[in-house]
């Protein structure tokens, strides 16, 4: 397995495979991923500021103790889905605060 260490120049990777490859105490402020395949890819134990994912397969992915604030997910297949033990605050579906949602749901149920 090759490692990189300390400061290294932006990367441009493309047409690779890093199945099984692991990233720890990495800065990606500000990256962007594009027709990535992130299937079963676990993120845990971070922030996400300004990283963009962009026609990326996430699905059996796992977020623990993540920061999305701020994100925005756009055209994306969330099928299956679970939130659990979340701050959603100011979480917006389709411009609908989540709040406000929960409350209507608890009223009719």
């Amino acid at each position: 397995m090759t490692k990189l260490h300390g400061q290294v120049e932006p990367l441009e990777v493309e047409d690779c495979n890093l199945m099984g490859s692991r990233f720890q105490n990495a800065n990606m402020v500000e990256t962007r991923f594009q027709q990535v395949n992130m299937a079963r890819g676990r993120f845990e134990e971070g922030t996400m500021p300004g990283m963009i994912f962009d026609d990326v397969n996430m699905s059996g992915a796992g977020f623990h103790n993540v920061s999305l604030q701020s994100a925005t997910i756009r055209n994306a297949n969330l099928t299956g889905l679970s939130i659990a033990d979340c701050s959603l605050g100011t979480m917006r579906v389709n411009g609908i605060l989540v709040s406000e949602l929960l409350a209507c749901w608890k009223e009719h149920h």
